[in-house]
């Protein structure tokens, strides 16, 4: 009836069709757009929640490099959404807590003391910014 060169022309040209008409409906259903827009919308959302490329893999076991060493009269620090210091703060954790440096953000001048911001995370997975001056290096 049909020969085996005839068999694969068939299958190649139903490929073909198969692979042609596959484009056309993520044309017609813009099933690649809405990709693009998932990829856009996960990159703004690492960037609200401060995080760069470097750090959008965080280590999954807590290991501390800091701890919060306040001066005298401050019980606690507060961490942020954003590395800036005219956003409130979302959480206080008190002096002493161990934290896991994760991200490093630009040096700030506070209270005459010059250090960056840091990404850092609690031992309760707690995430958030603070200013790296009043961190001591474990």
């Amino acid at each position: 009836m049909y020969n085996f060169s005839t068999i694969i022309i068939i299958i190649i040209v139903l490929i073909g069709i198969f692979l042609a008409c596959r484009e056309l409906m993520c044309w017609y259903y813009k099933i690649n757009k809405i990709v693009s827009l998932m990829e856009e919308q996960n990159n703004l959302i690492k960037q609200q929640l401060g995080m760069t490329s470097n750090s959008n893999l965080l280590p999954t076991q807590f290991i501390p490099t800091h701890c919060v060493k306040l001066p005298n009269g401050t019980e606690v620090l507060g961490l942020r959404n954003k590395p800036d210091a005219k956003i409130e703060s979302f959480i206080k954790i008190p002096n002493g807590t161990e934290v896991q440096h994760i991200d490093t953000g630009d040096d700030v001048i506070f209270k005459e003391i010059k250090a960056p911001w840091f990404f850092v995370r609690t031992k309760d997975d707690i995430r958030g910014w603070c200013f790296s001056g009043i961190l001591e290096k474990i």
